[in-house]
């Protein structure tokens, strides 16, 4: 997410390693033929939901927080537009909200730590987003705006444009699909610190991602690898002073892997499926995020939590 302040190392909140993942079917009973439950929701409205808890809160690299217990809530509506068989397959239009609760440095511990922050308060981070995302045979394009908010005045509110290109190559390569991924993000209304790096300009993110993984009727597993880079002062780093600052852009800002687990709670039920996943991400940092991180290049990430879609 985003920096408190324009020379400030201390910085705010950000990435989970947790996400929805179809549930499938409980097993059958002995020797019945497999058959799915009836889907309770078959509309066009679909609501995602989850609860997640993290050692450390990074967002693209930038360590918003790692003290005491943070909690990440979040909940999504998705509107089905379209569906075809071919051509343009589908189109949706999704609305969320993404949160952080912390109760350490960013949260109920801030009291001294900021000029101008609403102290001792939990609330650090609210989002706000809308989705238009098309699906086609070989991929998905999803178009997001974004507000990122922080209720407790943490860091300054930042506006954001992304573009998510995802390929399927799950036809080509079956089981060995790697799922790969790039996204364009652009932050503008910039002026005055309203960047994530507190920078002094409005900053430009590419990232580049694959996520290999096997899908099985107990249980999931996937391994999400991802590069994130500054394609146009993404990464600035003050090299200067707090009178006389001199932003420099680095352009490598993290590398990151990670393993992500998915257990469905009693397959579909007539209040949608739920899950409980947990993983642990490893980051490499660079300049940048390595000052952010208090100087150390390596970070590693544990998250656990419930989830539900219906």
């Amino acid at each position: 997410m985003l920096s408190k302040s324009l020379v400030s190392k201390y910085v705010c909140p950000s990435f989970v390693i947790a996400g929805l993942v179809s549930l499938l079917a409980a097993p059958a009973a002995a020797q019945a033929p497999a058959a799915s439950p009836p889907d309770p929701n078959p509309g066009n409205l679909t609501l995602l939901g989850n609860v997640d808890f993290t050692n450390a809160y990074m967002f693209r690299g930038i360590r918003q927080d790692d003290t005491k217990v943070i909690i990440q809530p979040s909940a999504e509506l998705d509107i089905a537009l379209q569906s075809a068989d071919t051509g343009l397959k589908s189109t949706s239009l999704n609305f969320g909200t993404w949160n952080s609760l912390h109760t350490g440095d960013a949260g109920l511990k801030s009291a001294e730590s900021r000029l101008g922050c609403a102290c001792n308060k939990l609330w650090y981070e609210s989002d706000f987003y809308t989705t238009l995302a098309f699906g086609f045979t070989g991929g998905s394009l999803g178009i997001t705006y974004t507000a990122y908010t922080s209720p407790n005045a943490g860091f300054n509110n930042v506006k954001e444009l992304m573009f998510k290109f995802g390929a399927d190559d799950s036809g080509a390569l079956g089981k060995a699909a790697l799922h790969p991924w790039v996204i364009a993000a652009f932050e503008f209304d910039a002026d005055n610190g309203h960047q994530a790096d507190g920078g002094s300009n409005a900053g430009k993110y590419l990232e580049l991602g694959v996520s290999p993984g096997y899908s099985g009727s107990k249980a999931s597993i996937a391994v999400p690898v991802k590069v994130g880079l500054s394609i146009g002062d993404y990464y600035e780093l003050n090299e200067g002073t707090v009178l006389r600052p001199d932003f420099v852009d680095h352009k490598f800002g993290y590398f990151s892997i990670a393993g992500i687990a998915t257990v469905p709670i009693k397959g579909t039920t007539a209040y949608g499926g739920w899950n409980v996943h947990a993983g642990v991400e490893y980051q490499k940092l660079g300049d940048t995020t390595k000052a952010f991180n208090n100087g150390d290049a390596n970070k590693v990430i544990g998250s656990a939590g419930i989830g539900f879609t219906y």
